[in-house]
């Protein structure tokens, strides 16, 4: 028998009642290549450029027009705005 579920957190949950007969029962679950997040192995470590300027430069390649470059960062001003953030959440 198939059935929709959803996987969320860690959890299994049916789209529609049903009852087993035992509390619990081994299943096949089926997921979507696109939402598996690829671990990294060996492998893939080892087809990484070994150079900073490759890899960013790859990157580069990947995000296209979506890569932007960030400013310096500043220590005190990256606090500033973390403090500004805090203050403006939990201010209410």
């Amino acid at each position: 028998m198939q059935i929709e579920a959803i996987y969320d957190q860690g959890r299994i949950e049916l789209t529609q009642p049903l009852q087993l007969r035992h509390p619990r029962v081994r299943v096949l679950v089926e997921v979507p290549d696109e939402e598996v997040i690829v671990p990294v192995g060996p492998e893939m470590i080892a087809s990484m450029p070994a150079d900073q300027d490759d890899l960013l430069t790859e990157i580069k390649q990947i995000l296209g027009p979506l890569y932007r470059q960030r400013p310096v960062a500043i220590t005190e001003e990256d606090k500033e705005a973390l403090l500004a953030c805090y203050a403006e959440k939990y201010a209410r």
